[in-house]
């Protein structure tokens, strides 16, 4: 049953130039899909408009030097829409709206906007950080993923980076796993 519920979902996480989702453009995109449970990282940087902001390259570890001249991600939306699949039920994230919201605005914006309405659909998502505290609540001292891979113990690589969108990847379907498995043993679902 978790197998088969895993193999559904897509998980998703983007890096960008600004913490306000309405400002940002996305300068890495990962995804990790679950195949016989097996989870399969793709990621890929791009380019943008304003170059990136020192206060992002702080948090994400990408230097404008990584993505200078590489296109910009609406100029990529065949690659994209490969990475994201044809086949998820449900796409999930780590701060879900965040995510949402810039992937339905880079659609927006691009040659197949028809695919925004896709993405902004809220029902289509799965957040990890409101399942852990709906699932944790005052019970761990924080909710940010990176201090969950700890205090959870997750099944990753200890030499896994952070804020990078294929290691944030790896972390939140790791999370994603153990939330699963804990509301299956405990009777929730």
């Amino acid at each position: 049953m978790i197998n088969q519920f895993l193999e559904s979902v897509v998980v998703i996480d983007t890096e960008t130039t600004a913490a306000d989702p309405q400002q940002a453009e996305i300068v890495e995109l990962a995804t990790a899909v679950n195949v016989h449970n097996s989870w399969s990282v793709n990621s890929v940087l791009f380019g943008c408009v304003a170059g990136m902001p020192p206060e992002a390259s702080e948090v994400t570890g990408i230097s404008n030097r990584m993505i200078a001249g590489l296109p910009r991600i609406d100029q990529c939306m065949d690659a994209v829409i490969n990475m994201l699949g044809n086949q998820a039920e449900y796409f999930v994230a780590h701060n879900a709206q965040y995510d949402r919201t810039v992937l339905a605005r880079a659609f927006e914006n691009s040659s197949v906007p028809e695919l925004a309405q896709l993405f902004a659909d809220p029902s289509r998502w799965i957040c990890t950080l409101r399942l852990s505290r709906h699932m944790y609540g005052s019970a761990v001292s924080s909710h940010r993923q990176n201090y969950l891979r700890y205090a959870l113990d997750l099944d990753v690589d200890d030499s896994l980076g952070v804020h990078r969108a294929g290691a944030d990847v790896r972390v939140c379907a790791a999370l994603l796993q153990t939330l699963v498995q804990e509301l299956i043993q405990t009777g929730r679902i």
